[in-house]
């Protein structure tokens, strides 16, 4: 543990950051549903299968348009994942509190969320389409309800979870409040104070969110090959994250981790029975889980 000080142009630069990064974040998300599905279309919003703000091939002719398309937009998303990749790490967070006298813990999770969502932004707009049709998919209405009723049940997933988070998170607002004036003791202790029968139904909801919206725009409609990319590679690289992620919680968290996938088995598939449970059965259910969170913190 670590007790760091901070000044007050720190104070109001933390400030800043944090009422900006946070609603930028959620607003790159909400257009990144928008850019990848395959139900709806708004005009202003450069959508997957059509032309950006920027058009690749007014700029640059290094091979075929085709070709130049798909190393861009991989560029992009492996920009994506890899800022992701090293700042999650302990590795980064360290080193970055080493060069800043341990200032980094103020910044962390503002200078996370504002970085991936100028690089979600970027992709939102520049993402080139790649037109080639690998599969005509499926064009009938069962198709496209299916597809719409899994993104309505995933952003209700998405915004029951977030709801949850106001006290718990993963984003910093708990975090945020409370740092201290005077200074503030790091590393802060993440403790869980709340969840729903959302939160209950799987160990990663935020990331059953993303992987049901994802699978939902590959079900209807013509398959290119630049919504497979972009689509595909997302898809893989949560199961990746999520796996690793799992290897070090089960490392790093004790018996605490071990009772929380004791009560919540279901990694991504939502476990439905969560939702139709009586009030009584569920009462009884939390009332179990946090009488045994408590007795191992």
């Amino acid at each position: 543990m670590v007790f760091v000080k901070i000044s007050t142009f720190h104070w109001i630069v933390i400030h800043i950051l944090h009422y900006i990064s946070i609603p930028l974040e959620l607003l790159s998300v909400c257009l990144f549903l928008v850019k990848i599905s395959n139900t709806i279309d708004i005009e202003v919003i450069p959508q997957i299968d059509k032309d950006g703000f920027l058009k690749l091939s007014d700029y640059v002719n290094l091979i075929n348009p085709q070709v130049d398309a798909f190393l861009f937009n991989t560029l992009m998303i492996t920009l994506f994942w890899i800022a992701h990749i090293k700042m999650s790490s302990t590795a980064f967070k360290q080193n970055m509190n080493n060069l800043t006298n341990n200032l980094y813990y103020y910044y962390d999770r503002s200078v996370f969320n504002m970085t991936a969502g100028k690089i979600m932004t970027l992709i939102i707009f520049l993402y080139q389409p790649i037109d080639i049709v690998l599969f005509e998919g499926f064009n009938n209405n069962y198709a496209k309800y299916l597809a719409l009723v899994m993104q309505v049940f995933s952003i209700y997933y998405f915004l029951q979870t977030f709801w949850d988070l106001r006290e718990s998170d993963t984003l910093g607002f708990d975090h945020f409040r409370h740092f201290k004036r005077e200074g503030t003791e790091f590393p802060m202790p993440f403790k869980m104070k709340y969840m729903s029968r959302a939160g209950f139904s799987s160990r990663h909801p935020l990331m059953t969110f993303f992987l049901t919206y994802l699978l939902s725009t590959v079900l209807y409609g013509p398959i290119t090959f630049g919504r497979l990319l972009l689509v595909g590679s997302f898809f893989v690289s949560i199961l990746i994250g999520v796996h690793h992620e799992e290897q070090e919680l089960i490392k790093m968290g004790g018996k605490g981790f071990q009772i929380f996938m004791n009560f919540i088995p279901n990694l991504f598939i939502p476990d439905l029975k969560m939702f139709f449970m009586s009030v009584t059965d569920y009462k009884k259910f939390e009332n179990s889980f946090w009488e045994q969170l408590a007795k191992v913190e």
